[in-house]
C-alpha cells in the first residue's frame, strides 16, 4: 500500500486582479452609461437649436410688429385689411399673417378715438425639415387719426 502525502512545502498562492466576467460587466455598464450621456447630448443641442428658432423668430416678430404700426400712420386703409405675406430673414423663410377686426363695444357713447380701436392677431410661422414652428401675438392698435 502507498501513501501519498503532501509535505509542508506546498504553498498557498493568492492571486489579485479581475476575472474576465468581472471586465466585461463593468465594460457594459460603463457602455450603456456613455450611451445614455450621449443621448442626453444630442437631446440639449436639438432643444438648443429650437430655442435659437423661437428666439430669432420672437425678434422677428417684434420688427414685423414696429412695421405694422408705422403702417397705420402711413397708409390706414390697408392696415385694416390686413395682410398675408412671406419673406426670408437670415436663412429661415417665414409668413407673417395679421387679421384686424375693430373692437366691439358694449356702451354706446364713446369717443371717435376708441371707435378706431382695433384687435391684431398677428402669427409669425416658420418650417424647418420636420420642425414647424409659430409666435402668435395678440394685440390692440388704433386706427385713430389724430388732427392738427
Amino acid at each position: 500500500m502507498m501513501t501519498l502525502s503532501i509535505g509542508n512545502n506546498a504553498r498557498r498562492t493568492t492571486k489579485y486582479g479581475f476575472t474576465l466576467i468581472e471586465v466585461m460587466v463593468s465594460v457594459a455598464i460603463l457602455a450603456v452609461g456613455l450611451a445614455l450621456v450621449l443621448q442626453g447630448f444630442a437631446f440639449s443641442l436639438n432643444v438648443l437649436r429650437i430655442s435659437q428658432d423661437n428666439l430669432k423668430a420672437t425678434l422677428v416678430a417684434k420688427n414685423k410688429m414696429a412695421e405694422l404700426q408705422l403702417q397705420i400712420k402711413e397708409d390706414r386703409d390697408s392696415f385694416v385689411k390686413g395682410l398675408d405675406e412671406e419673406f426670408e430673414s437670415g436663412d429661415m423663410e417665414y409668413r407673417w399673417e395679421v387679421k384686424v377686426e375693430p373692437v366691439e363695444w358694449e356702451i354706446e357713447e364713446i369717443s371717435e378715438a376708441h371707435e378706431a380701436l382695433n384687435e391684431v392677431t398677428a402669427c409669425l410661422s416658420w418650417e424647418e425639415g420636420k420642425r414647424k414652428g409659430d409666435v402668435p401675438i395678440v394685440t390692440y392698435m388704433s386706427s385713430y387719426e389724430e388732427s392738427d
